[in-house]
């Protein structure tokens, strides 16, 4: 008898039950959850209690393809990538006059050299999304030096959008593209493969600050399931405006110039990528527990005093002057309003000290779980192995109890964690069965629950929760952020009302 992870040996007999009625219906069962030696080797009754995979919902892709748009949007406005702009078009106006089908196909080389390169590179951390491959990333990801090297590349990219240094590609780069866009047929236009290529190196140009935009894009599609969805919505984004402006260059008139504005822009995001950085710090001492530098309170008074600086900087009052910087006074409409917006974010997260933040923003904060127990809410649940093997005891056949696999820093962890499950029909249900929550991506020891995970229940994705009977066998399964309706229906499905 076999799951997806492993065959047990021995002679098996297996219940059948066909609904009334259902002629020809697929019949499925499925073998108890757990290892061989949990399995007894011989007449082991399988009853039919297979647990289909949840599909995403059209919600989730719809939410999903939001998010990975905004995302592009952002890479649009990038200070590596918005000046890229002119310079597309002026490639695409070089030559004679051409016909609209041949202009509609070199703008389409270009865009399509743009949304292959995006989407190679997803596919390549697609791959790593199976099982043993998600928590790898997990650990990777969850790991306290990689956060701390993310921290220091997002200070690195802030100083660089204050103006004190330059990024750009390494020199071979540069000129593989200054060749490329130098090449030119007899009609004077840029061939098509040169076009393609600049597509491909435009990717490359856009990462020199842009970098954590993409890191952000493969977070967000890995914690939905769908990398490849995510990034190819994300280039498709990335790619039109450049595609409709070859195919209009005249356009290029009418978008704002890269001027003093957009040296006002470059500081905002610097202090925007600071923001970013403390909370990759955050995670260095949520990781660690023998040191203690950045708590909670910390946190907020970094971000309170980023949104002051940006707001007063805005308005012209800031005393510290960064290079290039275009006179600020009078003060615009535009600089106006934006800065009362960053005033307001400085009393949103001021408001953080005196109770919690909507779970959306608690969630980037994080919060640090250690100890045989957490509390969710008004419940308590088990956090070690024991506990399970005590619930699977106390349960039996026809009982229920709930497993949950989660982490310290998964963001959608914490949503549910701090949104849904304290939900006082989520708690009235949930508060019926024996509640485990098992941490993946801190320690050695939760690495073993990591394990556990792949090994017997065929996943590496979390936040992930199972209704499991004393037997070990799952009756119902859900992978991922839940509504609260979506959760409940969970619960039911599993024997949990």
């Amino acid at each position: 008898a076999c799951d997806p992870n492993q065959c047990v040996p021995g002679n098996f007999s297996a219940t059948i039950n066909p609904r009334a009625g259902a002629e020809g219906a697929p019949v499925t069962s499925a073998v108890a959850v757990g290892s061989p030696s949990d399995i007894p080797a011989e007449n082991t009754a399988v009853t039919n209690t297979a647990v289909e995979p949840e599909p995403t919902s059209l919600m989730g892709y719809l939410k999903l393809g939001l998010a990975a748009f905004l995302l592009g949007l952002s890479m649009l406005v990038m200070p590596c990538t918005y000046p890229m702009i002119p310079i597309t078009v002026s490639v695409f106006s070089k030559g004679e006059q051409l016909s609209r089908a041949k202009t509609l196909l070199r703008a389409s080389m270009f865009g399509l050299g743009i949304v292959l390169s995006f989407v190679a590179a997803g596919g390549v951390v697609q791959l790593l999304l199976g099982g043993k491959g998600q928590v790898a990333l997990n650990a990777f990801a969850s790991n306290a030096w990689v956060n701390l090297g993310l921290g220091v590349v997002f200070i690195y990219f802030a100083f660089s959008f204050f103006g004190y240094y330059e990024l750009g590609l390494p020199a071979p780069l540069q000129k593989l593209m200054q060749a490329g866009s130098a090449k030119t047929d007899s009609d004077g236009t840029v061939p098509l493969w040169s076009l393609f290529l600049m597509g491909l190196f435009f990717v490359l140009t856009s990462y020199a600050c842009g970098a954590p935009v993409v890191v952000s894009l493969f977070a967000v599609g890995a914690g939905a399931g769908s990398v490849m969805f995510a990034t190819t919505i994300f280039a498709l984004t990335v790619a039109f405006p450049f595609v409709l402006l070859a195919l209009v260059p005249n356009a290029i008139r009418y978008m704002p110039k890269s001027g003093s504005w957009f040296s006002v822009f470059k500081v905002v995001m610097g202090l925007i990528e600071l923001g970013f950085a403390v909370k990759f710090i955050r995670a260095v001492d949520v990781q660690l527990d023998s040191v203690s530098f950045m708590p909670r309170e910390v946190v907020l008074a970094l971000w309170v005093g980023l949104s002051l600086i940006a707001a007063v900087y805005l308005i012209g009052r800031l005393p510290l002057k960064f290079p290039h910087d275009p006179p600020l006074r009078p003060v615009s409409k535009q600089r106006a309003l934006f800065a009362t917006g960053f005033l307001g974010l400085a009393i949103f997260f001021g408001y953080g000290y005196t109770g919690e933040l909507p779970s959306d923003v608690e969630a980037f904060i994080m919060e640090e779980h250690d100890g045989p127990e957490v509390t969710f809410g008004k419940l308590s649940w088990k956090t070690d192995l024991g506990s399970l093997e005590k619930a699977k005891s106390k349960a039996g056949k026809e009982g229920r109890f709930l497993l949950m696999f989660t982490g310290h820093l998964c963001v959608n962890c914490i949503k549910m964690e701090k949104k849904i499950l304290p939900e006082p029909a989520v708690e009235e249900v949930i508060g019926k069965v024996d509640r485990i929550a098992l941490f993946v991506d801190k320690g050695p020891v939760e690495a073993t629950h990591a394990k556990l995970l792949v090994e017997e229940f065929g996943s590496g994705a979390i936040p992930a929760y199972y209704v499991v009977d004393g037997e070990g066998k799952v009756h119902s399964k859900h992978v991922g952020y839940a509504s609260e309706e979506k959760f409940l229906e969970f619960l039911a499905a599993g024997g949990i009302k």
